[in-house]
């Protein structure tokens, strides 16, 4: 065990609380979904790092890596928005996986809906909100500020994005996980390392009978 450095990161691989939280999450989720399912079909994976993917592919062997804004892995799609995919048929993928993805927009419902719509029955949904836009109730995402970039933050974003830092109630977000289809639960898992904790929304595609 090492101590943590700068933003509670990993001296070795820098990856935050997170990033380290994320297999204990790959554990609870793999009971659920359907294995043979993660080896014939990809994973959605939004603004997947090179450290994620890594430990995503323990579960998940291949990756369709994709964005709205930046360019991450190798083959990324830029321009592919979580509210519209309309570009992947129907049951295209495994899962869908992101961090810090729906802390960014208030159409939560059509989102997930988009999301659950191309995920095949015994699919997983895996996504990670930051604590801080999430409240303990049932209020409806709500846009608390606008995005100011820099030139370390945001950087890559467009000057007329206008993207919203929104906060959102826990039981809202599981609520709307299952109007779209999915099986759903939230985690709360402290990283001991930094004491941090991370908050992920699970879910999955049940089997059709």
């Amino acid at each position: 065990m090492q101590t943590v450095v700068r933003s509670n990161q990993c001296p070795h691989c820098m990856g935050a609380p997170r990033t380290r939280m994320l297999p204990v999450v790959l554990n609870a989720l793999r009971d659920q979904i359907s294995l043979d399912l993660a080896k014939s079909k990809p994973l959605l994976g939004f603004a997947v790092t090179g450290v994620e993917e890594q430990v995503l592919s323990k579960v998940f062997p291949t990756l369709t890596s994709v964005s709205l804004y930046g360019n991450y892995l190798k083959n990324h799609i830029e321009g592919c928005d979580v509210r519209d995919l309309s570009r992947f048929p129907d049951n295209s993928f495994s899962g869908i996986f992101s961090i810090l993805l729906f802390d960014y927009f208030v159409e939560i419902d059509q989102a997930l809906a988009e999301c659950a719509r191309v995920t095949a029955p015994g699919g997983g949904f895996i996504t990670y909100i930051a604590q801080n836009r999430l409240v303990n109730q049932d209020l409806p995402p709500t846009i608390s500020s606008i995005i100011k970039k820099t030139d370390t933050y945001f950087h890559y974003i467009p000057d007329n994005a206008n993207m919203p830092s929104i906060k959102v109630g826990i039981q809202n977000f599981i609520n709307s996980m299952q109007r779209a289809g999915y099986q759903a639960g939230h985690y709360s898992i402290q990283d001991l390392a930094s004491g941090e904790i991370t908050d992920w929304f699970v879910g999955f595609v049940p089997d059709k009978i």
